[in-house]
């Protein structure tokens, strides 16, 4: 994970607006240092005082998801991910706009009732999101050191303690 601040991004927008040397040319901005994805989502969860996601490898993830009894375990405790299954999917986006106000209130209070009794929900990312939380990728921000002057103000840690304390301020607790 390429992590990097708000204020870092905005640092380097407004250095290549104004340097005249950045004119047509493309930058990559990051922090200084690479970060896994398991790092970012823990770090995250720490900094609203969450508990973080049980992070699986792979290959475990993989292994888990092939027994049937496995896969039935997920999908009940996330009956909605059988909507990802594209003729499913087809069928929730020509069924939605038919349903009668009653049907969908009939629907939300029995998927209600449901979650009460569900096993927990076990979150697998889809195909593309597993690809990219198993990539390793680390960009160079060389260019844009050297070009643009460009900095990160902040680290991993300081940038996560910011945006934990936005995101406490953003999305108060019930």
């Amino acid at each position: 994970c390429n992590a990097v601040h708000v204020d870092d991004v905005c640092q380097a927008l407004i250095r290549a607006a104004v340097r005249p040397e950045a004119k047509g040319h493309r930058y990559l901005i990051s922090g200084e240092e690479p970060v896994t994805w398991a790092a970012f989502f823990k770090a995250l969860a720490n900094a609203v005082g969450k508990p973080g996601p049980q992070l699986l490898q792979t290959a475990e993830l993989k292994r888990k998801t092939a027994n049937p009894f496995s896969a039935l375990r997920l999908t009940l405790g996330d009956p909605k991910r059988i909507f990802r299954w594209a003729p499913l999917k087809a069928l929730a986006t020509w069924a939605k706009p038919r349903l009668t106000p009653s049907m969908k209130a009939t629907i939300k209070q029995i998927y209600g009732h449901y979650k009460k009794v569900a096993p927990p929900a076990i979150f697998t990312p889809p195909p593309q999101q597993a690809a990219l939380f198993s990539a390793h990728c680390r960009v160079s921000i060389d260019r844009a050191k050297v070009d643009l002057g460009y900095r990160p103000a902040y680290d991993f840690k300081r940038g996560m303690a910011a945006t934990g304390a936005w995101l406490r301020w953003a999305i108060p607790e019930d």
